[in-house]
């Protein structure tokens, strides 16, 4: 009912169809089709390597893990300061949507103390460590998961992991990052109207109707 209409243009209803929603994966690494020692950012992205010592990320077969390509991530060694060994996506990454999630796995080896690694994100503000593993914890493949927040799901997004370590057998593999999107539902606009002849009653009554098309179950 629209109390005062007599200056009243349009009354228009907005409706969610419920269609949209749908996921998608708008980034996917699974690192490089063959190895290579010290590794220069080639894989299924292109990415900025910071290594203080070069040889100590590469590229093995042996440090894969799941579908894709054959090679893992491997960082061994390293040091204690996590801004000596870093790898970054060169490119934005598109995560707008509804919703977002990061995943990736990460196998670790010997570790001690502090030694570990952070997942960072750049949402336009500059990095921000949103996961991170620095307790020297050891074990095989585990699958890490960051659920995007609004402000994070930006056409530009950018992605950083940091590596510390400090003895020769310090080693922490990485592999199969993912960034997943859930499209907006679809809101449709249908104009309302007071004649008598869209369920609202009598003409200029101040009541509007408008029909909304039945939807599939």
């Amino acid at each position: 009912t629209v109390i005062d209409d007599v200056a009243t243009a349009d009354v228009i209803l907005s409706y969610d169809t419920g269609t949209g929603g749908n996921e998608t994966v708008v980034f996917l690494e699974t690192m490089a089709a063959a190895p290579e020692k010290p590794w220069t950012g080639v894989g299924d992205n292109a990415w900025l390597i910071t290594a203080a010592t070069a040889d100590q990320m590469e590229q093995r077969t042996q440090a894969n893990y799941g579908d894709g390509n054959p090679c893992g991530l491997e960082f061994r060694t390293g040091t204690g300061d996590l801004n000596d060994y870093m790898i970054e996506t060169v490119n934005g990454i598109d995560a707008n949507g509804a919703a977002g999630y990061v995943e990736f796995w990460i196998k670790t080896t010997n570790l001690e103390d502090a030694d570990g690694w952070t997942f960072q994100l750049d949402s336009g503000d500059g990095f921000v460590t949103r996961l991170s593993e620095l307790v020297g914890s050891n074990h095989n493949w585990q699958l890490y998961r960051y659920d995007l927040a609004k402000s994070e799901r930006v056409s530009d997004l950018k992605m950083r992991f940091q590596f510390c370590g400090g003895d020769a057998g310090d080693k922490i593999s990485l592999d199969h990052i993912s960034v997943t999107v859930t499209s907006e539902s679809t809101t449709t606009d249908v104009a309302m109207y007071d004649d008598g002849a869209h369920a609202d009653g009598a003409p200029g009554d101040g009541v509007f109707g408008a029909a909304i098309p039945a939807m599939p179950e």
